[in-house]
């Protein structure tokens, strides 16, 4: 800009010089034909030429001075235009330097807040690692009371272990001799042999047969109260053990547990046992089913009666983050994008181009008429006078030097003064073109630093605000998603019960009501028909002696005897017995 300016003031120079030469230069003219209008020789066609025509029609000494903009111009330059900038956009990118600096207070108060917080999630975790000890330790009072109990049934071990293993002689040799009486009586049976003829084997059964009945007869007191103490402790486990406790509805153990119930007549005996709170109801029947539906420990036990992990870990109550956000007031008054020196150079340099670029052009387009008169035509004009053969020297030489000078002053000077002239017109044109762009980024810049500062001195508070809530609502967001999906898998995925039903159901529907009442059954009906044979063998005593008995009466009478002893359903055996009778 300064440069173009510079141009346009050496070219506006440069015209007012030569028009000034051009005006001298057409004086002298005017001075030489008025001479020769008054030499002799000079006629009516030469008195008749108007010298007056070869003026200046233009007038240059009214284009502006323009050395004032050029200085204005140029003290900006001087000034340093460029730093000034520099500093603007450094206070603009010193910002997240200004805010964070403000913001110190609340990001200290934020991180306590936080430290609180941990601490106070350490203290309540510290709390929850306390159930399992007291658990850990009520389970272990239970196998130290269990261990007392199983050190006494072991003393006692050895002699049930020893009456078990007479009894098991005794009943085995009963069934040693009844088993090879039945095989030597049919290996020594003849059909058409009478029961007092037979043979040494069919004898020997015979014999053995008896040998039984008689250590039956001598044990049968034992065998009967074995038999009756069996059927009594099989029925009454049967129902009092076995059937409330593999109901599927767990009604026996509703009545025992729970406030009032049978092992404890305040609150909850379970929880008070294994949770140290009377209070939580957590029952044997509800433990079993959740159990048995496979949820996790945390809902299966009703530990969320004892700590709810939703208000533990509700941090939004203990960390009100947006409270502390609402104290961050950071102050941008103080930042300015441009100072009061920066603008006032931007004001001078954007005055110093505000020229009247259209009066400049006007002036130049009006001066381009720069005489009055035509010189060459003037020029042709005079040397037609002095030729025209009316005139004689000495003012015919006058008047022919006049039109040489013409002619010389027409292709010198005057052409320099047009070729000025245009270059000046040029020059404007340029300057109003750069002036133009000056002038919109002069306005640009100002009022850009006038809606920056603003912005900054009446939203940009709240707008940081919003930032660090937006910041601080995707912080907890994410927070909020961990958390959700830690209490769903602590809920329902984190340590199935499923093996809890399935010791109880391995405890005592499998080994206590399956292999044990069961036992108990089954030994008692084993000894009842052990019993029953004491009849039949007798009456095979009985029955040797006759060889006229008719064998027909006595499969009658056996088979009388099976059913006045057992009925149809407990003994499986009886069909046998028949089939074996009628061979």
């Amino acid at each position: 800009m300064g440069d173009a300016m510079i141009q346009m003031d050496n070219s506006v120079t440069a015209l007012k010089a030569d028009g000034q030469t051009l005006k001298d230069e057409l004086e002298a003219v005017v001075d030489k034909i008025n001479n020769a209008q008054g030499l002799p020789g000079c006629e009516a066609s030469c008195k008749a030429l108007d010298a007056s025509v070869l003026v200046m029609d233009a007038d240059f000494d009214n284009l502006p001075d323009i050395s004032s903009e050029i200085d204005l111009v140029n003290e900006v330059r001087s000034k340093n235009l460029t730093a000034l900038v520099i500093g603007g956009q450094e206070e603009f990118n010193n910002i997240p330097e200004t805010v964070q600096d403000k913001a110190g207070s609340v990001i200290n108060d934020t991180k306590k807040l936080l430290d609180d917080f941990t601490i106070s999630i350490e203290d309540q975790l510290g709390s929850l690692k306390k159930i399992p000890n007291d658990v850990v330790v009520s389970i272990d009072n239970m196998k130290a009371d269990l261990n007392d109990v199983t050190d006494l049934v072991d003393t006692y071990d050895n002699y049930r272990w020893l009456a078990g293993v007479g009894l098991t002689c005794t009943v085995l040799l009963v069934v040693v001799l009844q088993f090879c009486g039945l095989c030597f009586g049919v290996l020594g049976h003849k059909k058409r042999v009478s029961p007092t003829d037979r043979n040494c084997m069919s004898n020997s059964g015979g014999e053995m047969l008896m040998a039984s009945v008689g250590f039956i007869f001598m044990f049968s007191w034992l065998l009967m109260l074995l038999t009756s103490i069996s059927f009594l402790i099989g029925v009454i486990a049967e129902k009092i053990v076995c059937e409330p406790l593999t109901d599927p509805e767990f009604k026996m153990l509703n009545s025992l547990d729970g406030p009032g119930g049978s092992l404890s007549s305040e609150g909850y005996f379970l929880s008070k046992t294994l949770l140290q709170n009377g209070s939580i109801p957590l029952t044997f029947s509800g433990l079993l089913e959740s159990c048995k539906a496979n949820q996790a420990a945390y809902s299966a036990m009703k530990l969320g009666a004892l700590f709810d992990l939703n208000e533990l870990t509700d941090y939004r109550k203990m960390i009100d983050l947006e409270a502390e956000i609402d104290k961050l007031d950071v102050d941008f008054a103080d930042i300015v994008i441009l100072n009061a020196d920066t603008r006032k150079q931007l004001t001078d340099f954007q005055e110093a181009t505000q020229m009247d670029f259209q009066g400049l052009l006007d002036e130049v387009q009006l001066s381009k008429d720069t005489t009055k008169a035509n010189l060459a035509d003037f020029a042709d004009a005079v040397e037609q006078v002095a030729n025209d053969g009316s005139n004689a020297n000495p003012a015919k030489q006058k008047l022919l030097d006049a039109a040489s000078d013409i002619n010389d002053i027409d292709q010198g000077i005057y052409a320099d003064v047009k070729a000025r002239q245009t270059q000046l017109e040029t020059d404007i044109r340029s300057l109003q073109t750069s002036a133009a762009a000056i002038q919109t980024s002069v306005d640009s810049v100002l009022t850009d630093a006038d809606t920056t500062t603003n912005f900054f001195q009446t939203q940009a508070s709240n707008l940081t605000k919003e930032a660090a809530l937006t910041f601080i609502k995707r912080l907890l967001s994410t927070a909020d998603q961990y958390r959700d999906k830690a209490l769903d898998l602590i809920e329902h995925e984190i340590g199935h019960c499923k093996p809890v039903y399935d010791l109880w159901y391995s405890l005592i529907d499998r080994s206590l009501c399956q292999y044990l009442v069961d036992s108990f059954q089954q030994s008692g009906t084993c000894g009842y028909a052990l019993t029953a044979t004491c009849e039949w063998f007798i009456k095979c005593l009985y029955w040797g002696p006759h060889k006229a008995v008719d064998q027909n009466k006595i499969i009658g009478s056996l088979l009388s005897v099976l059913s006045d002893l057992v009925t149809p359903n407990s003994f499986p055996m009886k069909q046998l017995f028949i089939r074996y009778l009628k061979s």
